[in-house]
């Protein structure tokens, strides 16, 4: 080396180590910058991923760049992020399991609902008995009251009245058909209800109780019964006794059409009454449990394939992300920045040297 060269390396050897510390120091704010933009492409992309608060906040310090910019310090980040990342994915795995299963305990709840249904047993028994002894009293009544009904048949209201009031027993009847669908409900209710205890469901909601209508009852019973007849100016008396045994006999035939009519009727209602409040403690009980899955959830059954796709994504965009993170340390970093921070570096000591020589 000549002597020209001794004195340049002595007199630039100062700041030759000055640029030095500055390389090593872009060197570590690369790496430090590298890791706060790993921190924020992370928050960016989990946005919507169901992490904890507690962990978004302890990934949002680590965001944040310390005072000092060290290699312990940067160590010390990529491996705190990483066990962050591993902490999300284990989270995420973990949420979308008690999802998945929470989705199929809901799936077997409503097929559960689906399979089991009081079948109303007896109902239909406990009806005909009921309207086979019954008849059996009008009939018998009948006998009675036909004089009293072929009397009546002049005035429709007082006929009417006879008919519904006394002979068939319009209010015994309601009476009668009211309890055999009280107990009907009241079975209804407990099978629910124990079904409901049994899949651990909470609801005290109820239907309303049927009633039938007991106004289009009556109307069937006297739909067949001839109620208005004309009344004969003359030989009215003289037709009235030679008539009074066929008119019994007619009296007495479209009363049973109208027990029978009526027999259909009530039969038929009683079995859709019973099926209709049988469909609404079903929906009351699916009901229930949709919002108990929303509940649990926060989402709605036909939003869980959507979720759990959705979430798996995240886990594979975070086994993704720290497969990545095991290859950044700060070598590599630096590596990475090498040709940039040597640059800097010579354009920074040639500005330093051409001032020098201009002075």
């Amino acid at each position: 080396m000549t002597l020209p060269d001794h004195a340049f390396a002595y007199r630039y050897a100062a700041r030759l180590k000055h640029e030095y510390t500055y390389v090593a120091e872009r060197a570590l704010f690369a790496v430090h910058d590298r890791i706060t933009q790993e921190v924020a492409w992370l928050l960016q992309h989990m946005q919507a991923a169901p992490l904890p608060p507690a962990l978004i906040a302890r990934f949002q310090e680590l965001g944040v760049a310390p005072k000092r910019l060290t290699a312990d310090a940067a160590e010390s980040r990529i491996a705190l992020l990483r066990q962050l990342v591993d902490e999300a994915a284990e989270f995420l795995t973990t949420s979308t399991t008690n999802l998945a299963q929470m989705g199929k305990r809901y799936d077997g709840i409503i097929q559960v609902l689906t399979q089991t249904a009081a079948k109303g047993d007896g109902l239909t028994e406990q009806t005909d008995e009921l309207l086979a002894s019954f008849n059996a009293g009008v009939r018998e009544r009948l006998q009675s009251m036909v004089s009293r009904l072929a009397e009546a048949r002049f005035t429709a209201s007082d006929f009417t009245r006879l008919l519904t009031d006394e002979l068939l027993a319009g209010h015994t009847l309601h009476r009668l058909l009211t309890e055999v669908l009280e107990s009907a409900y009241q079975r209804q209710m407990r099978h629910w209800r124990e079904t409901a205890n049994r899949l651990h469901l909470r609801s005290d909601a109820a239907p309303q109780q049927p009633a039938l209508d007991m106004d289009a009852l009556l109307q069937t019973f006297l739909e067949p019964i001839q109620l208005v007849y004309e009344r004969p100016n003359m030989l009215r008396s003289i037709a009235h006794a030679l008539s009074r045994g066929r008119l019994y006999d007619k009296l007495t035939q479209e009363i049973n059409m109208g027990l029978n009519n009526l027999t259909t009727y009530v039969t038929e209602q009683m079995r859709q009454l019973y099926d209709a409040t049988e469909k609404e403690w079903s929906d009351l009980m699916r009901r229930t449990a949709a919002e108990w899955f929303s509940e649990q959830t926060g989402i709605q059954r036909d939003d869980l394939e959507t979720r759990l796709s959705q979430w798996e994504e995240y886990k594979r965009m975070l086994q993704g992300w720290a497969e990545r993170l095991q290859k950044i340390t700060p070598a590599q970093v630096v590596r990475d920045w090498q040709p940039e921070l040597t640059r800097q570096a010579l354009h920074h000591l040639a500005e330093r040297i051409a001032g020098d020589a201009r002075r």
